[in-house]
């Protein structure tokens, strides 16, 4: 029988998951792009790394670590992901196996720098007393659910060969799973409740309403959460045996999972939406943090003093992001 190709059928799904991988990637490519582009190009021509803040690199790395989670996945269709496992060569047997291993690692490393990247943006805006201590907590629970997840994923099976999932002894992995994702959706939905929280504070209703709604999108998360638990609850009670089939769904509910994560991080805080902010929100640095200058224009008094010459300093409780600021100059 010859080589279905890139059609796809009820027993040759990989193409599905090949489209879904790299629309979801370029999704997120853009958008944070368009973020950390609109920094580096704020003043004249030049790109100047300076210009960028903890979070945006924090959101580089979500974004390298979103890339090669993207190849492994598409490795792991070529290996078989998306057939049936009657149908699969015992040679890529394997292969499948270890970047399914691989996988797992990017996945919860892309999360878990996006939502790094997302507290650290509200250490920047700051926040209360009380709404710093709660973003401190957040990050250090995520810091926890990373090491923790990364920690468990290396010995899901028994050792010396972890990676043997269809085959090997391997620990409740749809409970793991499960537990894995909902504490991940209880940490965006926090997070989104501190930042409207932080955003109350603005007089301008419009402005307020607009971070609101965007920064309430986390809460999105919930949606391909909800379809991959369910998703791995039904792979358990599937019969035949059937992983390399009846995986699919749970990786591109996986894919849309680290999308939604990412894109809720990033779209909220581009150039375009914080321009709306109120003036002088923050002592300015919140605008100054993600690119739009509030310096006032240079005008000279009639002692030839030079005012409006200043820079923000943009100082968080948690993170010093500038090390300094430059006086104001004295012209002749």
């Amino acid at each position: 029988m010859g080589s279905p190709g890139n059609t796809i059928s009820s027993t040759h799904r990989g193409p599905a998951v090949d489209i879904a991988i790299w629309l979801c990637f370029i999704l997120c490519a853009l958008s944070i792009v368009a973020k950390v582009w609109t920094k580096l190009g704020r003043r004249g021509r030049e790109y100047q790394l300076g210009n960028l803040q903890l979070d945006d690199y924090l959101l580089v790395v979500s974004l390298a670590a979103l890339a090669a989670y993207s190849v492994t996945v598409s490795q792991q269709v070529k290996a078989g992901l998306g057939k049936r496992l009657e149908d699969v060569d015992v040679r890529d047997v394997p292969k499948y196996e270890k970047t399914e291993y691989a996988s797992h690692f990017l996945y919860i490393a892309a999360i878990s720098s996006a939502n790094a990247a997302g507290v650290v943006f509200g250490l920047m805006l700051e926040p209360s007393p009380s709404s710093l201590r709660m973003l401190q907590v957040t990050m250090g629970i995520n810091i926890l659910w990373f090491l923790t997840s990364t920690f468990a994923t290396a010995f899901q099976c028994a050792t010396p060969t972890p990676w043997h999932s269809i085959n090997g002894k391997c620990f409740d992995r749809v409970a793991f799973w499960t537990t894995i994702d909902l504490i991940n959706a209880l940490l965006n939905i926090c997070l989104a409740g501190i930042l409207c929280r932080i955003v109350g504070i603005l007089q301008m209703s419009r402005t307020r309403y607009l971070l609101l709604i965007l920064f309430s999108s986390r809460i999105l998360i919930l949606i391909p959460t909800s379809f991959k638990i369910s998703y791995l609850f039904k792979q358990r009670t599937s019969t035949p045996y059937d992983p390399t089939s009846t995986s699919v769904d749970v990786v591109i509910s996986s894919i849309l999972v680290a999308t939604t994560t990412v894109m809720a991080t990033s779209l909220p805080f581009m150039n375009p939406v914080m321009e709306h902010l109120q003036p002088g929100w923050a002592t300015g640095a919140v605008r100054l943090s993600v690119g739009v200058d509030q310096r006032p224009p240079v005008t000279a008094t009639s002692s030839g003093k030079r005012e409006g010459d200043g820079s923000y300093i943009m100082e968080t409780r948690s993170f010093k992001v500038e090390s300094e600021a430059r006086t104001q100059r004295e012209g002749a």
